[in-house]
């Protein structure tokens, strides 16, 4: 056993067997890849890593599995490597992955667990498929839901969770809220095949989920994150399709994989010559969420789904159909994650318990909140380089919505 100081969980102990996966080159490549990829650029602390957060849901998934009465060894060994998969700027790859690879890195940690790691797992005492099982999304299990959840669609209480929320919180430096851990785990208990909360620690749940739509606004879906995100987007899958070999770069860290995706964008992102918005479009009615600066559009949400369902070939055309109308290489367009905005379709996977019942957080508490916060954050927009936004701020966002 030896114990690793943490900044957001003191001292975790890691285990003989969990070592021997830490130290593997695989687990140390999480050393090299960043927790929030390019959010730096406006919150410059914010350079924790995947490796760090995977030893605090480590920590936190052998708490609640002890509390459960769950043997903890396994539960803690799915927690370690749920990352695993994870590649350079993983959340904003993910979606060059998943159009490129048709895959996901839940799906590319299973792969390096059951192949690459498999033996080192079997040495461990670890049978390869069972830690996917937990890990990998697909399992509705109580261990499963200590990790990251329900499978199913909603909002839920996990270790993952738990901890990236602290983690970012703390290095963006962004004060988005707070939330007692221990006593929130204290008051967790498994209910019937799901995870509930006794009612006493429901303020603790509006805590943490408070924290979370915070983090949305002031880091996730920044304004300025978001366009260094999509323009890391567009670098990589130009990257890919001028014949960068994909799965090669995904052994890689941040760095390096800088060194190989090194085009005229990637030169950009590196000395934050970041593009500029000229065209937004928003939820009608949140238009005032938006820059003076920028032209505003209000849309529907028919338009709003259109943008939701883009994919990066149809993104790809639009973009490049701008630069030759414009004559600025460099166009990107730039939207947020896909949110919802009715409270009704949000829903939870969190359940409150009394002595007697057990319901849905959300008959407790509106979503209304929710569903407002994530109207005032989503947009979609258009951005280019210095000396663009004139000629882009001629164009109209509803004939490039009406082709889509």
């Amino acid at each position: 056993m030896v114990f690793v100081k943490d900044a957001i969980h003191g001292f975790v102990e890691i285990s003989r067997e969990e070592q021997m996966i830490v130290d593997s080159k695989w687990f140390q490549r999480l050393h090299r890849i960043r927790q929030n990829g390019w959010d730096f650029l406006v919150y410059p602390s914010a350079v924790h890593t995947r490796f760090s957060h995977s030893l605090g849901v480590t920590h936190i998934a052998g708490k609640l599995a002890e509390s459960f009465a769950i043997e903890p060894a396994r539960v803690r060994m799915a927690g370690l490597v749920h990352d695993i998969g994870h590649g350079p700027f993983m959340h904003q790859s993910e979606e060059v992955i998943k159009a490129r690879l048709g895959k996901t890195n839940r799906q590319i940690g299973a792969e390096i667990v059951s192949t690459e790691m498999g033996s080192l797992f079997e040495r461990a005492g670890f049978e390869p498929s069972e830690l996917i099982e937990i890990f990998s999304g697909q399992s509705d299990s109580i261990e499963a839901r200590i990790i990251s959840g329900s499978s199913h669609k909603g909002l839920s209480l996990d270790a993952d969770k738990f901890d990236y929320l602290l983690r970012d919180n703390y290095f963006t430096g962004a004060r988005a809220g707070d939330f007692d851990l221990p006593y929130l785990m204290k008051n967790m208990k498994p209910s019937g095949g799901v995870i509930s909360v006794d009612s006493k620690a429901i303020e603790e749940i509006d805590q943490a989920i408070s924290m979370k739509l915070n983090l949305e606004a002031k880091v996730y879906y920044h304004k300025t994150c978001r366009i260094a995100d999509c323009m890391w987007i567009r670098a990589l899958d130009d990257w890919v399709l001028d014949g960068g070999d994909l799965e090669a770069l995904w052994k890689l860290g941040d760095e390096a994989a800088l060194s190989v995706v090194n085009n005229s964008i990637v030169h950009r992102l590196l000395v934050r010559d970041l593009n500029k918005l000229a065209v937004v479009g928003k939820l009608k009615g949140a238009e005032h969420m938006a820059s003076g600066k920028i032209k505003v559009k209000g849309l529907d949400l028919d338009e709003i789904e259109k943008i939701n369902q883009l994919s990066l070939d149809v993104q790809k055309e639009i973009e490049q159909e701008l630069e030759k109308q414009t004559g600025f290489q460099g166009i990107v367009l730039v939207k947020t994650p896909k949110l919802e905005f009715n409270p009704r379709e949000l829903g939870t996977s969190i359940y409150v318990s009394d002595k007697n019942s057990m319901i849905k957080y959300e008959e407790l508490r509106s979503l209304e909140d929710m569903a407002t916060k994530n109207a005032e954050m989503w947009f979609f927009g258009i951005s280019g380089p210095s000396g663009s936004r004139p000629k882009l701020a001629n164009l109209k966002l509803s004939d490039i919505i009406s082709v889509l």
